[in-house]
């Protein structure tokens, strides 16, 4: 898994200096120079952030799927609070089939 855009730009500012990841369509706003072992450093955060993500998603989809049983009532309710939970659950059923096939 990939680290978000914030996460990049929050590297970006702190390891990098670089106050914005948006073109800005100018040599003096878009071309930094920065050092060997900045470089490193962001390449290195950007990496963690990667795998913290990719070990928190498995738990956190675990945790949706047992929240999402133990609010099974909510199957047979007409109206928001009954298609809120019938997306929950086929977004949950399609991140654990995405998961077990990878």
């Amino acid at each position: 898994m990939k680290p978000s855009r914030t996460i990049l730009e929050a590297i970006a500012r702190q390891q990098l200096g670089i106050p914005t990841l948006e073109i800005r369509r100018s040599d003096r706003l878009d071309f930094h120079d920065v050092s060997v072992w900045n470089v490193e450093a962001a390449l290195k955060a950007a990496f963690d952030a990667g795998s913290n993500v990719a070990t928190a998603a498995p738990r956190l989809l675990d945790a949706l799927d047992r929240c999402a049983m133990l609010l099974a009532d909510y199957d047979e309710q007409e109206g928001e609070e009954g298609d809120a939970y019938r997306e929950a659950i086929a977004s949950i059923a399609a991140a654990i089939n995405v998961r077990r096939d990878k």
